[in-house]
């Protein structure tokens, strides 16, 4: 399987005798599929349609949608204006400068009414082989984002894979630090109890001196359950496909038992090996915010 990043750009451009449509997507990460479609007057029953498309390839992420057509002089249109709509906006404009006066001058662009969304409408004489060819030129334009998503997809898996190797030789550091802590504590331990003894032997403050100890000295489980993220982490980038949220929830718990090792420390090799290993989950972290 593959990784795919949920941002990405495509640029397509077909031509025919009925003139000439260029389609772009633009993608961003996001937690859902969400998908905006821009489309000429006249193709917006496609809309659906191209959603669909897209949908069956992206799972998740925000992707912008437009289309647009020049048709060619070869192309029988006539332009059918919405006067209707044209003298609502010429009484909506009456009506405020009466409501407004002196703030309200100026006069009505025709050109600016006609530009209106809405105010014309090109009627084409034969639609049907344009539709065609939004299709088609949407589907290249799907192709090129897949392979550009799938480019920085591969890049993102890689950049992870060598931060996790990073986190390998820290943690070897973490456990080194731990076998050499685990002996001093033990020779300290044993100090403390020869003093005890020396003295009227309080149970309650002995088992309290050996637990706080123990608890200081041991770290096992959460280096442990370290490389078991680790693990999970690799096996996900292998998997492939829609992996963003299980990545996202594995970065959560690497870095709690990072922070655990942090606060545990009891030596400065250890305390800065945690630190390293923090800021490479985050780096992580951010690269993972943009995988499908």
């Amino acid at each position: 399987m593959t990784i795919y990043s949920m941002t990405g750009f495509a640029h397509t451009k077909l031509s025919g005798d009925w003139g000439e449509l260029v389609c772009e997507m633009k993608a961003v990460n996001h937690r859902f599929f969400e998908c905006k479609v821009r489309l000429p007057d006249g193709f917006s029953e496609l809309e659906h349609t191209l959603k669909k498309m897209l949908n069956q390839h992206v799972n998740r992420g925000k992707i912008d949608i437009s289309v647009r057509y020049q048709p060619s002089d070869r192309a029988k249109a006539e332009a059918c204006v919405n006067y209707p709509l044209i003298q609502a906006l010429i009484d909506a404009h009456g009506h405020m400068t009466e409501t407004l006066g002196n703030k309200a001058r100026g006069q009505i662009d025709p050109l600016a009414l006609l530009r209106w969304p809405g105010a014309v409408d090109i009627n084409l004489e034969d639609l049907e082989p344009v539709k065609e060819a939004v299709i088609t030129c949407h589907k290249q334009c799907i192709e090129q984002l897949q392979t550009a998503r799938l480019t920085e997809g591969q890049a993102l898996s890689d950049t992870i894979k060598q931060r996790l190797d990073a986190m390998n030789t820290f943690i070897a550091i973490v456990e080194e630090e731990q076998d050499g802590h685990v002996k001093k504590s033990q020779e300290k331990l044993n100090q403390r109890i020869a003093q005890l003894i020396s003295e009227p032997i309080d149970p309650q403050r002995l088992a309290s001196e050996v637990a706080i100890l123990a608890q200081k000295a041991d770290i096992a489980e959460e280096i442990d359950r370290l490389k078991t993220h680790i693990r999970d982490v690799s096996q996900c980038l292998e998997k492939g496909g829609t992996v963003g949220r299980r990545l996202d929830f594995l970065m959560q718990e690497l870095q709690r038992e990072a922070n655990t090792i942090a606060s545990k420390s009891v030596s400065e090799r250890t305390t800065r090996a945690a630190v390293e290993l923090k800021v490479l989950i985050e780096q992580m972290r951010e690269q993972i915010q943009n995988i499908e």
